[in-house]
């Protein structure tokens, strides 16, 4: 199970890289860079030098999701029903303490 993760994934010369391998091969680049962009382009969402999954920022919730739904729609409404569960939870917790 790979644990390394990256905010950012890239393209260099056809291939899918993190920020970090980027930067180590940016350098040697022979055409271009440019950054990929999840639910447009077709590519993998995995680095292939490190292995790092990618992780996209959710405007949801604030949190960062591991290969997330690129269904926006979807995303938010999985978002919701866990901010609803865990408030709902919070709430039985506070009867059960003082009830």
């Amino acid at each position: 199970m790979n644990m390394k993760t990256t905010t950012e994934l890239y393209k260099v010369d056809g291939r899918v890289l993190c920020r970090d391998c980027t930067y180590a091969e940016a350098e040697n680049a022979t055409t271009w860079v440019r950054r990929i962009q999840p639910g447009k382009d077709a590519e993998p969402l995995v680095c292939e030098a490190c292995g790092a999954e990618l992780r996209i920022f959710c405007p949801n919730c604030g949190n960062f999701h591991l290969n997330p739904a690129l269904d926006l729609d979807l995303q938010a409404q999985q978002c919701l029903d866990q901010e609803r569960i865990s408030i709902e939870a919070e709430r039985v917790e506070f009867y059960d303490k003082w009830l």
